[in-house]
C-alpha cells in the first residue's frame, strides 16, 4: 500500500519496506547522526590502545570518579574488526528502519541509552571489570527504529524484532561462538546486548508521550498517514 502526496510521487508507508521500495532516497535526517556517531569511532580508533584504555568502561575507574567512561566507553573498540562489524551495523540501521528524527533527539538517544547501559553493567554485569564497543546500544537503535513499523504490522520489521529478540534469548541461555570472540579479540560481553535492548524501553515510553515535533524532523510517519489519502 502506498501514500500520495503532493510533495512526493512515492512514500512507502512502512519503513521496514522501505529498505526494499525506498524511491526517495534516504534524508539528510536519516543519515546525520548514525554517519557522525561512525566518524567519531573512528576517529576515537586512531587514538590507539592508550586511548582505548582512558576512554573504555571501566568498573573501578568509574569509582574513582572518572565518569565520562560510562558514554566514551561505547565509542571506543577492541580492533578495527569490532569497530568495522559496528560500522556495518549503523549502515543496515538507516537501509533497514530510516528515521527522520531530530539530531538533539537523537542525542538525548544515546545519553540516556549509553548511561542506562553502562548501569546496567556496573550493577548487574556479572563481574565485567571493563567493556568497549556500541553493540549494546545497537541493540537499542534497532529496537527504537523497528517499534513503529512493526506497530503498523510491518512484517519485515515484526520479523526482525523476532529475530533480535530471539538473537538476545539465545546469548543468554547458550552464549556466543567461540569463534566471533577471537576474531574479535576479546570475549564478547553479550550482557551488553540485553542491557542496551532494555535501555531502549524507556525511551520508547517517552517517544509514544511526548509530541512528534520534538522527536521528528518531518511531522512524524503517524501524521503524514493521517493526512493524506491511501489506496490499497
Amino acid at each position: 500500500m502506498l501514500i500520495r502526496t503532493h510533495d512526493e510521487p512515492r512514500v512507502t508507508r512502512y519503513f521496514g519496506a522501505a529498505m526494499i521500495t525506498n524511491e526517495r532516497g534516504v534524508t539528510r535526517e536519516e543519515w546525520l547522526f548514525p554517519a557522525m556517531l561512525g566518524l567519531v569511532i573512528l576517529l576515537l580508533a586512531c587514538l590507539g590502545e592508550s586511548g582505548r584504555e582512558w576512554l573504555r568502561f571501566d568498573h573501578g575507574a568509574i569509582d574513582a570518579g572518572q565518569y565520562w567512561r560510562v558514554w566514551s566507553g561505547h565509542l571506543v573498540h577492541a580492533g578495527w574488526y569490532h569497530l568495522l562489524l559496528n560500522g556495518l551495523g549503523l549502515i543496515i540501521l538507516v537501509l533497514l528502519c530510516p528515521e527522520r528524527v531530530r539530531l538533539s533527539w537523537w542525542t538525548v538517544r544515546f545519553v540516556l541509552m549509553a548511561a542506562l547501559t553502562s548501569a546496567g553493567l556496573y550493577w548487574f554485569g556479572g563481574g565485567i571489570e571493563w567493556y568497549v564497543g556500541l553493540s549494546g546500544l545497537m541493540h537499542g537503535y534497532y529496537l527504537l527504529g523497528l517499534r513503529r513499523p512493526a506497530m503498523q504490522r510491518d512484517w519485515i520489521a515484526i520479523a526482525c524484532l523476532a529475530y533480535l529478540v530471539g538473537k538476545l534469548v539465545w546469548e543468554e541461555w547458550v552464549g556466543i561462538a567461540v569463534s566471533n570472540e577471537a576474531a574479535i579479540g576479546v570475549p564478547v560481553a553479550t550482557r551488553s546486548h540485553l542491557f542496551g535492548a532494555l535501555s531502549a524501553l524507556p525511551l520508547i515510553g517517552l517517544e509514544m508521550l511526548l509530541p512528534d515535533r520534538w522527536i521528528r524532523a518531518d511531522g512524524s510517519v503517524r501524521n503524514l498517514n493521517e493526512n493524506n489519502a491511501t489506496s490499497g
